[in-house]
């Protein structure tokens, strides 16, 4: 299957992989790639040609009308456009790309069925044994907080009470936020 099947011609492919050639002198724009939508990415130099300077890159899009309209340009390609990526996405990515898309609107739509159906929460009436058994877990929790609680208190008042009497008055006392 050909995924620029009806937007890009046969002569249009053979004229690409021409200008897409770098050895040709006087050259000064190349050829890149197309995107799933059959716009075009060139590379070019600017007149005066330094030895420092990067390649400009750019974007002909198939619909000459649509310059001045939003446009849906893939991310990879957007990358390559701001010098973040180095080398230019292939077909076979951006086809992946596009079934990644796919395969993850689906999934978010199940998972927003199965929340709507109740059948992940954790407190759900027709499932009463999750329920019940963090119930009892919960319970047996505060037992053991509440007896570990009551030492643990009367360890802190035994320590406060030898520390207040060795320290400081002035640096024992406590002082009440007004908030």
């Amino acid at each position: 299957m050909d995924p620029l099947a009806g937007k890009v011609t046969p002569f249009q492919r053979i004229w690409h992989r021409w200008r897409s050639l770098r050895n040709v002198p006087f050259r000064k724009k190349f050829f890149i790639g197309y995107d799933l939508n059959g716009n075009t990415y060139w590379e070019f130099f600017l007149e005066n040609i330094n030895a420092n300077q990067r390649l400009r890159r750019i974007i002909h899009y198939r619909d000459n009308r649509k310059h001045f309209e939003k446009q849906e340009i893939p991310t990879q390609w957007m990358q390559w456009l701001r010098y973040t990526r180095t080398r230019h996405p292939t077909l076979t990515e951006l086809l992946a790309d596009v079934q990644r898309q796919q395969a993850m609107k689906i999934l978010a739509k199940q998972a927003d069925e199965r929340w709507t159906n109740g059948s992940n929460m954790p407190l759900n009436n027709n499932n009463p044994s999750i329920s019940d058994n963090l119930n009892q877990l919960t319970n047996q929790y505060q037992i053991k907080s509440s007896s570990t609680n009551n030492t643990d208190r009367l360890k802190n008042v035994r320590f406060a009470e030898k520390k207040k009497a060795n320290d400081n008055p002035i640096e024992s006392a406590f002082i009440k936020p007004r908030r």
